[in-house]
């Protein structure tokens, strides 16, 4: 079962981050910026704001009965994932000014992460879990990886895949966790 959390966490993180405003902040600021600052900060902020995340669906865990928690977290993220393929994506222009990347980095993506869908889906997969260590790692790992790609390929990344294709590929990621958090619940 833990793998399978550690790797539940990792897909999900990774599929809603591509093309998410993360994505384009960390894209700008690395094209302006040291790449080691803007990804040190990145990461560093993106791991703050998901373990607090992770902390909260853990005590959730702790209060609330399972399937009550379960059920919850699949109607949350079948939410989402409507959500995400029903809205329509705007240009987020962003804004920098010159100063130390690092701290500059890691307030604009805390800022932008508090309350964002990524961070919700952490708070419920611990919630649903009750594994927020697990939940905490595959997320880091995935903000790992996906700053990686977003610092390195910068605005390439633009290029190859088209935000639609991004914002539909999140949904579906959105609906079939949900889905199946609502199968083991009634199950």
């Amino acid at each position: 079962m833990g793998l399978s959390i550690l790797l539940s966490a990792f897909l999900l993180i990774a599929a809603t981050e591509l093309g998410d405003k993360t994505m384009v902040t960390v894209i700008t600021l690395s094209s302006k910026h040291g790449r080691r600052e803007v990804f040190l900060g990145a990461v560093s902020s993106l791991a703050a704001v998901s373990a607090l995340g992770a902390l909260i669906g853990g005590a959730l865990f702790e209060v609330i009965p399972e399937d009550v928690l379960a059920l919850s977290a699949g109607c949350a993220f079948i939410l989402f994932g409507t959500y995400t393929l029903l809205k329509e994506e705007k240009k987020e222009a962003v804004q920098v000014k010159s100063g130390n990347a690092f701290i500059t980095t890691f307030s604009l993506i805390a800022l932008m992460e508090m309350g964002d869908k990524s961070q919700l889906s952490i708070l419920t997969l611990a919630a649903g879990s009750g594994s927020y260590l697990l939940v905490l790692i595959g997320a880091i790992m995935a903000f790992g990886l996906i700053v990686t790609l977003e610092v390195l390929l910068g605005e390439r990344i633009g290029r190859v895949l088209r935000p639609e294709v991004l914002r539909l590929g999140g949904g579906a990621v959105f609906l079939v966790f949900g889905t199946i958090f609502l199968v083991q619940a009634l199950l």
